[in-house]
C-alpha cells in the first residue's frame, strides 16, 4: 500500500494543525532516503520524511532512529538553511502527492528569508528538494541530471516547480462520469484514478463497491442507473475529503495488517482498527511493512 492523494490530504491536515509556527530544532538524515526533523510546537515532534521508492511518506513519528555519526552533505545544508527556522505553512498541490513546507528563517547576514522544502511522493520519482524563495534548487536528497530525466532535472541552480496535471481537481468541481470521455472498455474502478487527481485503485474499488457494481465491469456495459450510483458514491467521497472528515484506520486480515487508509474502506471487510491520528496509523503500518534497516532499533523495542 502506498500513500495516495487522499491519505496525503489527511496527513497535511494533521501536520498543519500540529506543526504550523513550530521551530526546527534538529535535522538528521538517517539513511540515503530518510530525514527526521525535530520541531518544537508546544512540545517536540519528530517529522519523518522519506523518499524511499518502496515507502515514500511524510508524517509525525514516535519511533526512535539511530542517527549516523557523520552527517551527510545534504543534512548539513538543511541545517544551515533551516535550523531554528519557523514553519509558516504546509501545503499539498491540489490533491496530488506533493507537499511543500514553507519556512521563514534568517541568512548569515541576519536578513529574513524564505525557504521551501518540496516533497514528491511519487514512487521511483520520489524526492526531497530544498529551494529558495524563487524556486531555485539549493540541493536535493537525490540529484537528477538531464541524462537521467529529459522531463525534469533536479540539481543545484535549476528551477523546480510542481507539474500541472490535466486530471480533475475535486476542489474545483464534482465530476459526473457522463461528462468524461471514457472508453467503453475501461473497467469501472479504473475510471476514478485515471481521471481524478489523487485517487488510487483502492478508492476506485471502494466507490464501485458502495455502488453495488462489479469494479471490473466495462464502462460501456453500465446502465444509466449504474452511472448515477457511481456518481453518488463518488460525490460522497469528495464531500468527506472537502470536509476533512477522515477516519484513519488499519485494516486487518487473518490477524495481520492488510492495508491502511484515511477513509473507511468497506470493500476490504470489517476487521478495522481506527485511530485519532493518521501519523499513528503510518507508524504502526511501516514498522511492520518496510525493509528499512534504520527501523531495526524501533522494531526491537516493540
Amino acid at each position: 500500500m502506498t500513500i495516495d492523494g487522499i491519505i496525503l490530504s489527511s496527513i497535511i491536515d494533521e501536520l498543519q494543525d500540529k506543526l504550523t509556527n513550530g521551530r526546527v530544532q534538529k535535522i538528521n538524515q538517517i539513511n540515503k532516503h530518510l530525514l527526521i526533523f525535530t520541531i518544537y510546537s508546544t512540545k517536540n515532534y519528530k517529522l519523518l520524511i522519506s523518499s524511499d521508492s518502496q515507502a515514500p511518506r511524510i508524517h509525525i513519528t514516535n519511533k526512535d532512529f539511530q542517527n549516523p555519526q557523520t552527517p551527510t552533505n545534504f543534512a548539513m545544508l538543511l541545517r544551515k538553511h533551516l535550523n531554528n527556522s519557523r514553519i509558516k505553512e504546509i501545503k499539498q498541490n491540489k490533491l496530488d502527492r506533493t507537499v511543500v513546507i514553507y519556512f521563514e528563517t534568517r541568512n548569515e547576514l541576519g536578513i529574513q528569508v524564505d525557504r521551501k522544502l518540496s516533497v514528491d511522493l511519487m514512487g521511483k520519482h520520489s524526492n526531497i528538494v530544498l529551494q529558495d524563495e524563487n524556486n531555485k534548487v539549493l540541493d536535493a536528497i537525490t540529484r537528477v541530471s538531464h541524462d537521467m530525466s529529459r522531463v525534469r532535472a533536479i540539481y543545484p541552480g535549476t528551477i523546480f516547480e510542481n507539474f500541472d496535471t490535466d486530471k480533475i481537481d475535486i476542489y474545483d468541481k464534482k465530476p459526473s462520469l457522463k461528462d468524461l470521455d471514457i472508453p467503453d472498455n475501461m473497467q469501472a474502478f479504473k475510471i476514478f484514478y485515471t481521471y481524478i487527481t489523487g485517487f488510487s485503485p483502492v478508492i476506485g474499488r471502494e466507490i464501485a463497491y458502495q455502488s453495488n457494481i462489479d469494479p471490473k465491469m466495462p464502462y460501456g456495459s453500465l446502465y444509466n442507473l449504474d452511472i448515477e450510483k457511481l456518481d453518488i458514491s463518488l460525490h460522497n467521497i469528495i464531500d468527506l475529503i472537502r470536509e476533512k472528515d477522515y477516519a484513519p484506520n488499519l485494516i486487518y486480515r487473518n490477524g495481520s495488517i492488510l492495508n491502511f487508509y484515511a477513509l473507511n474502506l468497506t470493500h476490504l471487510g470489517n476487521d478495522v482498527k481506527y485511530y485519532d491520528s493518521i501519523s499513528d496509523v503510518l507508524d504502526e503500518y511501516y514498522i511492520v511493512n518496510t525493509n528499512d534497516d534504520s527501523l531495526n532499533q524501533s522494531r526491537n523495542s516493540v
